[in-house]
Parts: structure tokens; sequence; C-alpha cells
């Protein structure tokens, strides 16, 4: 038994790999009903699961060994702005700045989606009460009616920035490992028991519960508890890798048979009772294994995620989530009349350069800057970077 360990290191190769597998799983969700070949993507949501598991992880441990500084929020809000605000408010200000021409109509729920609310209303505006926060309206130069650009993925982004307003003062205000842990533990097994109880008292329950940061956080705080876990006296590396080589393909096995028996052939599953009430616990635990796997790097499956190709795709997967869905109704249009797959195939794969080519030009001339000052204007983070 060591003080913390040995598998926590300043970088980790595979998890950029790991960001661009996610990044992959999203773009095949989104894209993937223009393509006979959608059934193989339903579950790409899961991506947003690893996302959450993933950077939580990175940032729980950087606030947990930052907590004795004097500086410790300043530094961390200034970081995490830096990272986070200029791409997602840059966007908001390009729709602004064409907002004269293409005539965008904004509302009290469009400036919701601006201040990181706009998932508490999506809900709603599924079933037809509120207008949708992420689908800006504007003038199409084609058709005398108005069209929408489809952004509302951004709905994760409100729950990690929710997230990140709460869970620093929670780690300042505990401090201790060990009850930071049983934090973390409690609400991950409370959160389906929860889940389920507002299943019962409420119908269309699907939707609030898939947007709703509250009924989502159960992931972040997988990430977490590995991240606080590893801090301290840990189990042999080698328990530990049984642990989530048998962990993963447990809850992947529990989350087909319950799909099987509670929702046989469903096409959306991310919103049938079953994944709203345990299958998001045990999507979240498959990622947190999937996570400690390449974090121990043994396995060759999992070095693969090193590949120059995926941790580029990892490096520059912000802007690539932000942008992939921005052309999406574009590319509907023009496939409504179901064309062959070789021009379905062409066009996702236009999209997807075009995306990529957005992505790693914002990345270098337009983050890039901003990431560098984090440095400048903080003290370094001690903990796994990239986050």
């Amino acid at each position: 038994m060591s003080a913390s360990s040995p598998l926590l290191q300043r970088y980790y190769p595979g998890l950029d790999g790991l960001r661009g597998l996610a990044f992959l799983l999203v773009f095949g969700f989104h894209y993937g009903p223009l393509a006979s070949a959608w059934i193989g993507f339903q579950w790409g949501f899961v991506g947003v699961d690893i996302f959450f598991v993933l950077s939580r992880f990175l940032i729980t441990g950087i606030l947990y060994d930052t907590a004795q500084r004097r500086h410790f929020f300043r530094d961390f809000y200034t970081r995490r702005t830096l990272r986070i605000f200029p791409l997602f408010y840059g966007l908001w200000l390009f729709l602004l700045l064409l907002t004269p021409f293409a005539h965008f109509l904004w509302n009290r729920y469009t400036v919701y989606g601006i201040l990181y609310l706009g998932n508490l209303y999506m809900p709603g505006a599924v079933l037809g009460l509120p207008p949708n926060p992420y689908l800006p309206l504007y003038h199409s130069f084609h058709h005398p009616v108005y069209e929408f650009i489809d952004i509302g993925h951004l709905w994760s982004l409100c729950v990690e920035e929710q997230f990140y307003l709460v869970w620093p003062l929670v780690v300042w205000l505990i401090r201790s490992r060990r009850a930071l842990l049983i934090f973390c533990l409690t609400w991950i097994v409370a959160s389906p028991l929860v889940r389920g109880l507002y299943l019962h008292a409420h119908a269309l329950i699907s939707h609030v519960l898939y947007y709703n940061t509250l009924s989502r956080v159960e992931a972040l705080l997988w990430g977490a508890a590995l991240a606080l876990f590893l801090r301290g006296p840990a189990l042999p590396i080698v328990t530990l890798r049984r642990i989530a080589l048998a962990g993963l393909p447990l809850a992947l096995t529990l989350l087909a048979l319950g799909m099987h028996r509670f929702a046989p052939g469903a096409l959306d599953p991310g919103f049938t009772a079953f994944v709203s009430v345990a299958g998001f616990s045990l999507i979240a635990m498959a990622a947190m294994c999937l996570l400690f796997l390449v974090i121990d790097d043994r396995l060759f499956l999992i070095r693969l995620l090193k590949t120059r190709p995926l941790s580029y795709l990892g490096r520059i997967s912000y802007g690539l989530y932000v942008f992939h869905l921005l052309p999406y109704r574009l590319v509907t249009g023009r496939l409504s009349h179901r064309p062959s797959e070789v021009r379905v195939a062409a066009t996702l794969l236009a999209v997807f350069a075009i995306t990529f080519v957005a992505a790693a030009l914002s990345f270098k001339f337009y983050e890039a800057p901003f990431i560098r000052l984090k440095d400048k204007l903080t003290r370094p983070d001690p903990s796994p970077v990239g986050a």
C-alpha cells in the first residue's frame, strides 16, 4: 500500500485519444440517422458521458491538489474561463454579427442558453412549450420562412459549467479525501433511486432526466471518485486492473440485458425509462472503468488510443464538439430524399472534414493564445494536464 497510486501522472497520453473516440461516438450519434447504418450509432450519446467522467477526473485532481493554495478559486476559474469561454462565446458573437444579414431571432430563452442555463429549458422545448434555447431561428434566403441552426448539443456544456460553479466550493469546504469520496459514492448510489422515484411520480420524464444537471451529475462524480481514490492508499495496480476489466463488460452486459428486457428495439435508447433510471449509472460505471484502463495503459487495444489521428482529434475535441452540429440542418435538407448511400457517405465525410478544419484552425489561431495565458495569469496546475 502506498501513499497514493503510482498511476498518478502529470500527463496521460491516452486521454487525448479517449477524447477523440468520445467525439467520434457523438458525431456518429448525430449524423448516423442520415445513413442506413444508423443502428450502429444509437448509443453514440455515451460519448458525452465519457467526456463527463474524463473531465471530472482531471478537474477533481487539480482541485484537490490545489485546495490549500491562497488563490484557489481565482486560479481555477481563471484557467477554466480561458479554456471554455472564448470558443463558446465566440460562437454566440458570430451569430450576433450575422443577425443584420440573417435576421436571427433573439429571445429570453436564447439568453438562458448564452448563460449556460439552456439545458434546463430543453425538456420543455421538446414538448413545444418554450422555444429551444439552442435552435437559433434565422430568415432563410431560399424560402419565405425561418430556418434554424441546431446547436442543441451545447446542453452538455451547461451541465459541466453548472458543476464547475459548485464543485470547487465543495472540495474547498470538505477537503478531506475520505469525506469527499463518501460524498461522491453516496450521490452515485442515490442517483438511480432518485431518478426512479421521479419516473414513478411524473410522466414524460425521459427528456427532463436526460438534460437536467442533477440527474446527469452522477457521471461527473464517477470521474471525481476515481481521482480521489487514486490519491490515497490504493490497492495494487494488478487488482485495480482486474476490477476494471471485470467492471467494464459487467456494466455493458447489464445495460444490454436491461434494454432487452425493458426497452427492446428502442430507436432512441437515451430517452427510455430504463436508461433514465439505471442506464445512466451503468454507462458512467463503464466509462470510469474504461478511463482507468486508459490510465493504466497495459492493454494493446488501449494503447491504440495513443495513435496520432485519435490523439490529435482529442486535442481539438472541444472545437470539434462545438462546431460539428452547425451544418446539420443544411445536410439533412440536401439528403431529405434519401439519395444513394455513396452520396450520403460523401456528404458526411465532407461535413466531418469541414468540422475538422474549423476545429484545427480554431485551436491553433484562436483557442491556443488563451490557453497560453493560463500559466501566465495563474500558478501552473500540479495535476494531470489536458483538463
